[in-house]
């Protein structure tokens, strides 16, 4: 048989069966004593058991009380021991025992571990896993704070979704595996910490978790870079939602159907996120932004989504955003010409929120602002209304390529650009500071 199956066994086994006897009992720290089991084919290793003969629980001998850190390891008669497991019901109907830290080295946890526990209202996890913890948490009404430390990667699916008093959650795993559904259909409120060395929110975390209101970051959690997908979809309960400035990729589904009032985002460029990643919000949610980041926002995914794009404070020397950035990805390409929506954007206009697409033939409204790609020709059109106003076209490396000036006398809506090469390029209208139009111009093709 394989060994480490072999010694998974023998774990589970101690854990499992009621036990009839301890090899010897510690005092720990607050004075609280526990009451250990060696393994025997593992005679450098112990298991926490109940003391009284049934092993259920304490009985009648002292129970744990207030705060119990079980240590990592024990020493007895000139030997150290690692512990590695609590087996079933060894603190059940413990019921003066308020705040438990499970140590890095635990590996196991048996069934009914914490059964009863009435006045638990505390539970730190610092170990990497807890496999057969599937009941740990049930029949602790009181519990309403939870710590998964930095060290743990793998918990059972389920394992705290019969919480209904939980109301504060701090994750600080730097590595999470597999953490799905932990608190699926759980309603009570609840915040989420998220700790500084945390790069990701895994898969499925909060799922379903329509109690949890707020989630919140440790120095505004400078490692988290990707949360996967699905990790917080139906939490409807969710009042706003803020993600910081280190975030890179948000995944399919991670917040789908949630119902924030509010989205904010922090960084500075535009996080990686298929549109079906905020699917179900509604589009009209404010979205704030960092300052200046408009152009990036409105052509990103994120701006595909949500139309309410804002500066999340006063931006100073910007302006309104929609004098600095016109939105891109409104943009019509009919044959080789490329139709701007919000041309109300430009100077001494006033924007509306419903100008629609206009069409060239259109002669009952004021034309469009055009961009006529001709071979190796640029055409710009009025070019009147942009007199003064400078034309900066970048390749694909960002080499500035072209760098004219529309006269302030120009004297027709036509004003020509000669590119150097077919290719990809980059338009930008600048007058002043603030850039008026940002736009991708490639060959169109009929």
């Amino acid at each position: 048989m394989n060994k480490r199956l072999t010694t998974t066994l023998f774990l589970l086994l101690a854990l499992s069966c009621q036990a009839l006897a301890y090899d010897f009992s510690k005092t720990i720290h607050n004075n609280q004593k526990l009451y250990f089991t060696i393994l025997q084919h593992r005679p450098d290793e112990v298991v926490v058991v109940a003391p009284n003969g049934t092993g259920i629980g304490y009985g009648k001998l002292p129970q744990p009380s207030g705060r119990l850190v079980i240590p990592d390891q024990v020493q007895y008669d000139g030997n150290t021991y690692r512990v590695v497991g609590i087996a079933s019901f060894a603190f059940a109907r413990c019921d003066k025992l308020t705040a438990l830290t499970l140590p890095e080295s635990l590996t196991e946890v048996g069934v009914g571990a914490l059964d009863s526990c009435a006045s638990l209202r505390s539970l730190t996890i610092l170990c990497d896993s807890l496999a057969q913890a599937l009941s740990i948490s049930r029949h602790c009404p009181a519990l309403d704070t939870l710590v998964i430390g930095p060290a743990a990667r793998v918990l059972p699916p389920f394992i705290f979704s019969e919480l209904q008093s939980i109301s504060y959650i701090s994750l600080l795993s730097r590595e999470p595996a597999m953490m799905k559904n932990l608190f699926f259909g759980c309603t009570s409120k609840a915040v989420l910490h998220i700790g500084s060395e945390v790069s990701r929110i895994p898969q499925f975390f909060c799922y379903n978790f329509s109690g949890l209101r707020q989630i919140v970051y440790d120095s505004d959690a400078p490692s988290l870079s990707v949360i996967e997908q699905c990790a917080f979809v139906g939490c409807t309960g969710l009042d706003d939602i803020t993600l910081p400035p280190s975030l890179v990729r948000i995944e399919a589904n991670a917040f789908a159907h949630c119902q924030p009032r509010s989205i904010t985002f922090l960084s500075q460029k535009p996080p990686l996120a298929p549109v079906v990643a905020l699917l179900g919000i509604d589009p009209g949610t404010p979205v704030y932004i960092p300052c200046h980041t408009l152009g990036q926002y409105a052509n990103s995914s994120i701006g595909r989504v949500f139309s309410n794009l804002a500066y999340a404070e006063n931006c100073p020397g910007s302006g309104s955003p929609t004098a600095e950035v016109i939105y891109i990805h409104d943009t019509v390409y009919i044959h080789d010409t490329v139709y701007i929506r919000d041309t109300a954007a430009l100077p001494d206009e006033e924007p509306t929120d419903d100008t629609e697409i206009q069409q060239p033939d259109d002669e009952e409204t004021e034309p469009p602002l055009t961009f006529l790609l001709d071979g190796k020709v640029l055409r710009i059109s009025p070019a009147t209304a942009l007199r003064g106003v400078s034309v900066r076209v970048f390749d694909e490396k960002g080499h500035l390529v072209v760098d004219q000036r529309i006269p302030d006398d120009q004297p027709t809506d036509n004003y020509y650009v000669k590119l150097p090469k077919r290719q990809r390029y980059f338009l930008r209208l600048d007058m002043g500071s603030p850039i008026l139009i940002d736009v991708p111009l490639q060959e169109v093709k009929q």
